[in-house]
């Protein structure tokens, strides 16, 4: 969620908890990711991908705005359109790029909400060190499970449709950029 200080927001217990504005390095991968997975995602007709503009309402009422999600199109039947307001649950897909300001304790507790919430796969991507962490927890039946079963594994081909050479390669302006 945005609001006119340019910020981004989440609501977590209950406070409006400020996201800081973000840089060119995040908004470029965002775009990368935005990008491939439109690619991928709308010619299959497979669901619907959000930017960071969208909150999900989580059912501890907290609202969680992924940088990047895709949600099924399975989870969206019966909707002749999409609501104004929040989808209820955490996407399929959660991308979240990390930032320098985020803590450790802040992303585990987003990727247990995303869990809890329904969400089948979520990426963690670092900008600065070049790789996307996934996150694997499986038939986990509590958020104390959830958070007590991260194991992680470097992204596979096989595991994103997005290669993370895509994700991973530094933007680099040409000569006619500087003109």
């Amino acid at each position: 969620m945005a609001l006119p200080d340019g910020h981004r927001y989440e609501i977590v217990n209950g406070e409006l908890i400020d996201m800081g504005s973000l840089g060119a390095l995040h908004g470029y991968i965002c775009s990368l990711l935005l990008s491939a997975l439109m690619g991928y995602v709308l010619p299959k007709k497979l669901g619907v991908i959000f930017d960071s503009s969208t909150a999900f309402k989580m059912k501890s009422g907290n609202r969680r705005s992924p940088d990047v999600s895709f949600f099924a199109k399975e989870r969206l039947q019966g909707m002749t359109q999409l609501p104004t307001g929040y989808l209820d649950g955490a996407p399929d897909l959660c991308v979240e790029i990390l930032s320098p300001g985020n803590t450790v304790e802040e992303i585990e507790s987003k990727i247990a909400e995303y869990f809890e919430n329904g969400a089948r796969l979520v990426w963690i991507v670092n900008p600065v060190q070049h790789f996307v962490l996934v996150p694997l927890c499986r038939r986990a039946r509590s958020p104390a499970e959830i958070s007590g079963c991260f194991g992680w594994r470097r992204s596979h081909p096989r595991l994103c449709p997005v290669p993370v050479r895509t994700v991973s390669t530094p933007c680099v302006l040409g000569e006619e950029w500087h003109r």
